[in-house]
């Protein structure tokens, strides 16, 4: 499986780092932006208003701001770098809007910290471990709202990577464990997020054309073959097989409560820049009704 290199920097001044080398790449992600933009927009030709929230949302680039400001009353962005959420508003002209929630610096992980003080020396299998207690103990955003729609756009993938680079590889002892409580910790807080009702879209990216390199020559058609063919080799990152994630929804005790209608969607080629590809794939589900809701619903 991928994995990314040791970095000794802080996890907000790496995510920074990575914001500001990719700023400029709005034009490359224009296919990509497409697609995530009418994943969102699905069946809300005929209606708006409503919260959306996108977690991890950086430069915006596989954002259209103005279009979503139309699309929903509220329009929340979440990072943990502040600068990227503010020029992203700002290259969009809509600083100003009424509508728009900037929320940052936010750590996701709940463990951005804890993950920072590991750049010097690999971490025991006791660190990783209180690292898991502190994510699962860790409070959720303070967005101090609930959403008709929460976006994780390739966000998972970038949370797993600068948490796992620390431990050098996944023969460290609780690479697992690291893993699978940054997943569980994610699908928990999006469903923490929504309301009753609402939808969650996960997108996440699978592999990149560091070890594919046809990967951008491969027709679409064909990559929902190109996926399995994957899971056979082994090639794709940590923790995201889509299987993987299906599996999460139906059995941690969360999701497993609180989700319902959870689909994989088919597979995309996502250019992040001139130089790197990515096979992306994504989930859509929908936070379960309150029963006393459903009842009304059904007018019971």
């Amino acid at each position: 499986m991928n994995q990314p290199q040791r970095s000794s920097e802080d996890v907000a001044k790496r995510q920074a780092r990575f914001n500001r080398s990719t700023r400029t790449h709005w034009l490359h992600f224009a296919p990509h932006r497409a697609r995530v933009m009418e994943l969102i927009l699905l069946g809300r030709e005929l209606s708006s208003g409503g919260r959306f929230v996108a977690l991890g949302a950086g430069n915006c680039n596989d954002l259209e701001l103005p279009r979503l400001i139309d699309a929903f009353e509220e329009v929340h962005l979440v990072d943990i770098d502040p600068a990227a959420l503010s020029a992203a508003a700002d290259r969009q002209g809509v600083t100003a809007a009424a509508g728009l929630r900037l929320h940052a610096p936010v750590d996701l992980t709940g463990i951005a910290n804890r993950v920072s003080e590991w750049k010097t020396a690999l971490p025991s299998l006791a660190d990783v471990r209180q690292a898991v207690v502190e994510s699962q103990q860790a409070a959720v955003p303070a967005l101090r709202t609930k959403f008709d729609l929460v976006l994780s756009s390739c966000l998972l993938s970038q949370l797993v990577g600068y948490a796992t680079d620390r431990l050098g590889g996944e023969r460290h002892p609780g690479f697992r464990e690291l893993v699978c409580e940054i997943r569980r910790r994610h699908l928990a807080l999006m469903l923490d997020l929504l309301a009753p009702g609402g939808t969650g879209l996960l997108i996440s990216d699978l592999v990149s054309s560091d070890s594919r390199e046809d990967l951008s020559r491969v027709p679409e058609h064909e990559l929902p073959a190109l996926v399995r063919k994957l899971a056979r080799d082994g090639n794709f990152f940590s923790g995201l097989y889509p299987d993987a994630l299906l599996a999460a929804m139906q059995n941690e005790p969360t999701a497993a409560r609180e989700a319902t209608d959870v689909r994989m969607l088919s597979p995309w080629i996502w250019r992040l820049g001139p130089l790197r590809t990515f096979l992306v794939y994504a989930i859509r589900f929908r936070k379960r009704l309150l029963m006393t809701e459903s009842q009304n619903l059904f007018g019971q």
